[in-house]
């Protein structure tokens, strides 16, 4: 008989346990992703994002979700035309956009 060590542990834990064999072949899960900390740029009294500092795969989907938008052309930035409201992007990282 293998020497398995025995957990008390509720049956989320051996959900979570099985997942991670099923998606890794492991039974660790994976790495957490890094948190998104994209720095919030002023102009004025615009706060915004500039859309080259965000990561992919977190680019597309944030570009997906505000392609309908307006958004700012800040011309003291030196890509004026690739900046987002930081508030889209606040309410993209909570799930409201």
């Amino acid at each position: 008989m293998p020497a398995y060590p025995r957990y008390a542990s509720s049956v989320f834990d051996l959900v979570a346990r099985s997942l991670a064999v099923g998606l890794t072949g492991r039974e660790e899960l994976p790495r957490r992703p890094e948190p998104l900390n994209i720095p919030i740029h002023r102009s004025g009294n615009t706060s915004y994002v500039r859309l080259g500092e965000i990561p992919e795969p977190a680019a597309t989907f944030f570009r997906k979700r505000i392609e309908h938008s307006g958004c700012p052309v800040i011309e003291e930035d030196p890509e004026p035309m690739q900046c987002a409201y930081a508030s889209d992007w606040l309410d993209f990282l909570t799930g409201r956009r």
